[in-house]
Parts: structure tokens; sequence; C-alpha cells
């Protein structure tokens, strides 16, 4: 028995609800569906779909997101979360989830918890949030519950490899998991990236300690990097993506032998900053250029053969959003190609948002005609009002103190047809919850999609807290 959608993820207490799948009866007192452990009742069944009204929440109040269960003559399966929309739901599209406002270290629930200039954060598969927690040099967690707690590190900064609590981190900055569920931290003061594995032992994977660049492919370990802040993980290549901030470059690790590589970005590194395209992947010097590029977001399909890969960088300083594009097998384009030692290789950069003169702004619209200000972060995610099924891109746009979206994204190298959107946020910073039009944040640095719920959260560096949106 499986289950393959629920439709609509959200809703009013009465609310038909779609259950297709595989495996069900038709014999309505041999299956039963519940939210939680509120029991839902079943209008019609057959063998492959279910229709349901959904049951009164009596804390509907607080837009509490439940899992869909399903029973069939003792057989349970799971159909993820579906969300109670409030009477008066603009009210409550902005939340905060964790954190009070207030700079500090303390473990608890809620508000009761507090950070020290989060700065991003990634999501496990049992929804449990990874926090970046810049200020105070460690790992929080945070669960579905909003319970934190320190994953990582100490408030002392410094490196050191080991066990997670004895470990040392200076000013983490980004996180992200492989698909064995190896947590990735870009150390961004320490120019390393560090891995946290699933038995909570942390050791360094990449960079020296020592701020530079070599662009020749070497391993990853006696390689200097310069503040390194985006991560992302192309499962297909088996592959690190790393916006190495400080050299205005994006790197590439293998996992399997520890080497890197340049991605896209100039042979002389930070002596160049720049907004380029690369549009003739096949040069022997990559000719794309950029400006502290932070944020980093993957989309990638085909096999390691045949994949293509689009790489989303949020172009900091050029207040801008970059897509590098690879087509075929990557780690040959890497090794042949502009990030590598040959003169072949099928590896793009365009720009798909922002101001041509790079100048900051808050403007929504088409490609070149939306403006920016410090974005940070990307993820991508599902926003079912503006787009159905199809993945939305979220931006952290820091400086305007807001988030962003778009739809379509992959694939779209010039931008056209893409319309940037105002998610949340005024462009004036403060800590206010309410609707999506009213709410205000300050320095939204990070944003995480949560595939368990279906919400967006944002990791807010101005704030010390994390916010939760509503996606409805």
């Amino acid at each position: 028995m499986t289950i393959t959608s629920v439709t609509p993820r959200h809703g009013m207490t009465g609310t038909l609800v779609t259950i297709t799948g595989t495996g069900f009866i038709a014999d309505t007192t041999q299956e039963s569906v519940s939210l939680g452990l509120i029991k839902a009742t079943i209008i019609a069944s057959n063998a492959t779909q279910l229709v349901i009204s959904i049951p009164s929440n009596k804390d509907s109040a607080t837009l509490d997101s439940l899992p869909v269960l399903l029973v069939v003559q003792g057989a349970l399966a799971s159909g993820g979360y579906f969300t109670y929309d409030n009477v008066n739901v603009g009210a409550n599209e902005v939340t905060t989830f964790a954190g009070n406002g207030a700079s500090g270290s303390t473990d608890g629930t809620g508000t009761a918890a507090s950070f020290n200039s989060p700065e991003n954060g990634v999501f496990d598969n049992n929804g449990n949030l990874y926090v970046a927690d810049y200020g105070n040099n460690e790992i929080r967690k945070v669960s579905p519950a909003g319970v934190v707690t320190t994953f990582a590190g100490s408030t002392k900064a410094g490196f050191k490899d080991g066990p997670a609590l004895s470990a040392l981190f200076n000013a983490p900055s980004a996180l992200c998991f492989d698909n064995r569920q190896n947590l990735y931290v870009s150390d961004e003061l320490n120019n390393r990236i560090r891995k946290i594995d699933a038995s909570g032992n942390v050791t360094t994977i990449a960079g020296n300690g020592n701020t530079g660049y070599y662009y020749s492919p070497t391993n990853a370990l006696s390689t200097p990097m310069a503040r390194p802040i985006g991560i992302a993980y192309d499962s297909i290549s088996g592959m690190l993506i790393v916006a190495d901030s400080r050299n205005n470059v994006i790197r590439a690790i293998r996992l399997s032998d520890t080497s890197i590589f340049t991605i896209a970005g100039p042979i002389d590194g930070p002596t160049h900053p720049g907004s380029a395209d690369e549009t003739n992947g096949n040069a022997t010097i990559n000719g794309a250029t950029f400006n502290s590029p932070r944020g980093i977001a993957l989309y990638a399909t085909g096999t390691s053969s045949n994949e293509y890969l689009y790489i989303y960088v949020a172009d900091y300083s050029n207040n801008k959003i970059r897509e590098i594009v690879s087509v075929g097998n990557f780690y040959n384009n890497l090794s042949n190609g502009p990030g590598g030692t040959g003169t072949t290789g099928n590896i793009n950069t365009y720009t798909i948002a922002g101001n041509p003169g790079n100048s900051s702004g808050f403007i929504n619209g088409n490609g070149a005609s939306a403006t920016f200000f410090g974005p940070n972060s990307l993820c991508q995610g599902y926003y079912s009002s503006v787009a159905g099924s199809t993945q939305v891109l979220f931006i952290g746009d820091a400086s305007n103190h807001a988030v962003r979206y778009v739809t379509g994204a992959e694939a779209n190298i010039s931008g056209s047809g893409m319309d940037f959107e105002t998610l949340a946020g005024t462009g004036i910073p403060g800590l206010t919850d309410g609707a999506y039009s009213k709410a205000q944040f300050k320095y939204p640095d990070g944003v995480a999609y949560n595939p368990a719920d279906g919400n967006l959260y944002v990791i807010e560096f101005g704030n010390n807290d994390i916010r939760k949106i509503l996606l409805h």
C-alpha cells in the first residue's frame, strides 16, 4: 500500500481531500484515515483513491500541520501533512517558530530558546531543522515541535574535529545533507568545509585553514579557501557545490576522492570580482565573474553520464541571481573544461535576475527588471498557490528584509518569462508576525523549505530567530 498524493494539503474543517495511491479497498469498515490522532470521515473509497472530509481541529487557530495517516486492514501508510487554515488566515501567515529576538545560546522550546546571528539552515528527512548559528559557533537542531538543542560545537570559536559537542567551529554559515544524511558545514572563518556523520563525528574534508586560492585541481584538504558560505549537494555526481565567497568563485568537491575544482570564476579568483557571464563553455578559462557569491541551490536530473545540472547562486554584492548550467558528465566537464586543466567542458554561467548595472533595489518583475539588495540564500520548494507541482526558488533577500520567489527556474537561462515576486516582508526591518504583506523581517539571511509540512522557514540573522511562513 502506498500514498502518491494528497490534494489539497491545506483547508478548513469540512474540506474534501482526495488521497491517491495503491492497495486501498472499497470496504470503508476495514480502513481509516486520521490527521494525527483526529479521525477523518471517509466519503468514498476504491482501490486507488479515497475522498475524506477534514475533521474539526480544536487547535486550528494555531495553524497546526498534522500528519495524514491511512490504515487499511492493519497496514499503515503516511501521506505527509495537512495544514489547517485559520478563519483569519492572513493574520497567521508568518509566525515566530523559535527564538525571541534577543541574542543568546539558550536551548529550549520555541521563544524560550535563543540564537546569536543565525545564518542558514537545512531540514533532515524527519523534519528537523539544523541551523548554522553563526555568532554562537554552533550547529543547533530544532525539532518539528520547536524544541531547540545544541547539536555540535561550542560558543567558543576554534578549530577541532571529533565528537560533535566537543568539536569547535568558527562562524559556521551554511549547511547541507548528502543522501546518507551526513551533514556538511561551511565553516566560514576557519576557511574549511566540515562533515558531521550520522554518528555525530566531525571531520574536515576541505580547506587547509589558510586564506587563498588555487585554480588548478588539487586535493581539497591542501587547498586554501576564503570564507566559504553557500553549500549544496548534487546526488547524481556525488559532489558538494560551494560558494567560495571571498575568492569570488564557485567550487566543486568530489566526495569520493576529495578532489576540488573551480566550476565558475576567473583563474585569478579574488583579484577580479565582477558580474560577467560565460556562455562559451568550451573556453580554456572560464570568463564568468562574481562578487561575494553566497547562497547556493541546485536542481539536477538525468544520470551521471548525462546529467543536466542547474546551480543557482545568490551573487550577494552584485545584487543578482545567477545560474550555472552543466550538461553531460559533470565530473568530466570539470576535469577537462574551464574548471579543470583541459580545453573542453560544457559549463556556462548566466544572469537570470538583477539590474544589469548591479545596483540594489526592491522591485518585482521579469528577469533583469527585478532588483535585489544583498540576496544571501536560496532554496527550492513548492508553493501550490502559484505553481501547483512546479518547484519554486525562494530567495532570502537579506538587505531588503524580505523573502522573494520565482517559479520555473530550471533551464530558463535567460530569465525571460520568470516573474520574481515578494512572498513576505515590507522592506523595512522589524520583527512583526502576521500577513505576508505586513510581516517584517530583519536580515533574513537563510531560507529552508520543509518537505514534511510544506512550509518555508526563515533564519533571521538580525532578529536572532527562526520564522515560519505558511505556504497555502
